[in-house]
Formats: C-alpha cells, sequence, structure tokens
C-alpha cells in the first residue's frame, strides 16, 4: 500500500540503494513517506563529491523529486535547505518515542548495576548517553563535571530530588555508555586524556550496554539501566539533527545539561522545557581541537544543576517535561501523521 523509507534517499553512505528505490517509486506508483533524519550536505565527509557523475546522481536521486515521494525532514533547518538546494517541499516530523511504555525502574535484574561497574549507591552519577563522535561535544561534559566535583561540599547531606543523600565518600562519577565509533578513535583518545588531565572520576562502561539486556559473561544491561541509577544527564552535543538522548532523558524524567546546539534553539526549545543550560557559543578550541566554552558558563550550569538537583519542586519540573515531551513526541503523534496521510 505504501513503502516508508529511512534515509535512503538522504544519507551519504548508501546512495546506490537510491537509485534502485527511485525506480521501484517511479515503477509501483506507491505512495512513499521517505523520512530524512540526514541530508548528505550536512556531512563534511560528504560534501564534496569526487567527480560529475557522482555530483548528477546526487542531483537526480538524493533526494529524488517525484510526485508520489513525500519527503519528512527531521527539523525546520533541514526543510529550508531541502527546499534552497532541489527546490523540494517538504514536512518537518521530529524524533518520537514511547511514553506509554512502563517507566524505567529498578528491578531484579539491574540491582546489581552499580556493584557491577564499580559505584556506590551514595555517588552522584551523571550520565552521557550518546555515543562517542566528536560532534557530540563530550568534552563539554568533562568540564563540568570537573566543576560539579570541585563544589560537592554543597550537595553533601542535603536531600536530592530522588532521595538520595551524599556523603564525603560521595565521588562525583561520569558515566559514558556509548561506544566509540571507528572514524572517532582518535576523538576518544582526547577525551581520555582530558579526563585525566582535568582528574574526574569517570567510567566507559559501552561493553556492558547494549540495546537489549543479554543474561551470560559479562552481563548485559540496557540503555534504560543506566537512565535508572542516573542522577543528572548529559547533553553537549554541538550538532544534532534532533536529539534522540534528550528525548530518553525527558522520558526518564532526569534533569538535563545541554549545549544550545541549533535545531534544539529552533525547533526544540519553543516546546518549553526546563533544562541546564550550557549556552550556545564555542569560545574556542584547546591544542587538542577540543571545543571550549566560557568559564563563566561552566560556572552558570553548576550553580543551576545544584540548585535543582536539591529543589522540592523538581519532581514537579520533571514530571511537566515529560507532560511536554508525550504532548509533542510520543508515537500517537505519529499514528496520527499517518491517519492524515493515507486516509
Amino acid at each position: 500500500d505504501a513503502i516508508l523509507l529511512h534515509n535512503i534517499f538522504s544519507h551519504g553512505r548508501h546512495i546506490a540503494a537510491a537509485s534502485a528505490f527511485a525506480d521501484v517509486a517511479q515503477k509501483l506508483k506507491l505512495p512513499v513517506i521517505s523520512t530524512n533524519h540526514d541530508y548528505y550536505w550536512e556531512r563534511p565527509e560528504y560534501q564534496e563529491p569526487t567527480n560529475d557523475f557522482i555530483r548528477g546522481y546526487l542531483e537526480k536521486y538524493v533526494p529524488p523529486n517525484y510526485k508520489n515521494v513525500i519527503h519528512v525532514s527531521i527539523n525546520s533547518l533541514a526543510q529550508k535547505e531541502l527546499r534552497k538546494r532541489r527546490g523540494i517541499d517538504s514536512i518537518v516530523f521530529p524524533d518520537i518515542f514511547d511514553f506509554k511504555q512502563i517507566p524505567w525502574h529498578k528491578d531484579e535484574y539491574n540491582a546489581d548495576f552499580l556493584d557491577n561497574i564499580g559505584l556506590k549507591a551514595h555517588d552522584l552519577i551523571v550520565l552521557q548517553a550518546t555515543r562517542i563522535v566528536e560532534r557530540k561535544g563530550i568534552e563539554l561534559a568533562i568540564h563540568f563535571v570537573k566543576e560539579l566535583a570541585k563544589q560537592k561540599e554543597k550537595l553533601i547531606r542535603r536531600k536530592l530530588y530522588n532521595g538520595k543523600i551524599l556523603t564525603e565518600e560521595s565521588s562525583v562519577v561520569f558515566l559514558l555508555a556509548g561506544y566509540a565509533e571507528k572514524s572517532a578513535q582518535d576523538y576518544l583518545s582526547k577525551l581520555k586524556k582530558e579526563i585525566s588531565d582535568t582528574g574526574i572520576h569517570a567510567k566507559f562502561i559501552h561493553q556492558i550496554i547494549d540495546a537489549k539486556r543479554q543474561k551470560g559473561k559479562p552481563k548485559i544491561y540496557s540503555l534504560w539501566d543506566a537512565y535508572v541509577y542516573a542522577d543528572l544527564v548529559t547533553y553537549p552535543s554541538l550538532i544534532e539533527g534532533w536529539g534522540n538522548q534528550f528525548i530518553e532523558a525527558i522520558f526518564a524524567k532526569k534533569p538535563i545539561v545541554l549545549f544550545e546546539y541549533p535545531v534544539f534553539r529552533k525547533d526544540i526549545k519553543k516546546e518549553g522545557y526546563t533544562y541546564i543550560s550550557l549556552g550556545d557559543k564555542i569560545k574556542d578550541r584547546n591544542s587538542s581541537g577540543l571545543v571550549k566554552i566560557a568559564d563563566q558558563k561552566i560556572n552558570e550550569a553548576v550553580r543551576d544543576t545544584i540548585e535543582l538537583l536539591t529543589s522540592e519542586t523538581t519532581n514537579n519540573i520533571l514530571n511537566k517535561n515529560f507532560d511536554i515531551g508525550a504532548n509533542y513526541h510520543d508515537y500517537e503523534v505519529l499514528q496520527q501523521f499517518f491517519e492524515k496521510r493515507f486516509n
């Protein structure tokens, strides 16, 4: 009845598939919804075609301009650029999430999560849930955690929003749950050096994290288990098509520290969430090429974090964030979109 495609007509990694699906779209004349999370021109590695044949191929198929193909852009900035480059109008449809699923919680399976990664129940856990790639700006989170750890005494013996109480023995721990892509190994090395230089307590746990739980040795936890034990989520991305981990943290009802990347400022901020801001300006880069923001912004973010972690109103704020996310990004929004297009 219809064909649904994700990134086949847009991403630079598999352009050979584009012509095949374009042929199918033309021959069958079925309605095609092409969801485009990443247009090839948005990534530096794909911006310079190597010859005229490739350039012409991209202009014809990536994406194709056919009457039976409905193009969906993930954000309004991409929508505008598609119209400018190809004269193709698209619909903006953002990331969605299942807000009606059972909330992630502590259970028999994940009860040993902290023990298995060498942490204590009274440690303050700052979760970085993204993959490790340079555009995620993880170095900003490292410097945030450094300053937060320096001000730990402001949290000791104060009850946090989730009931946790820190002690003198508590550590502020930066927990990195995502894996590093092959192309990001140099970036990973730079992050590890930055962690060493700053002296923060950090743990890389990607080897025991997967999309689903898996019993065995080692025991594999889902990413959702990491959210359960997090007190705070960092999301310092410099560039995002939309923001999966942002909406995951909203669902998990965790405070979020984020850098206000362009799509966040244009499409997400107006939805009305409460979050801790690292600003939207990069100050410069260090000798290793890692980005830096003004010390003042780090200090302001730490101040706001301490206030949010300890406020009696925080759970109300997180519940309101959840309600906003459900209103704009629940699966039901997608269902309504399909009903409108196919009825």
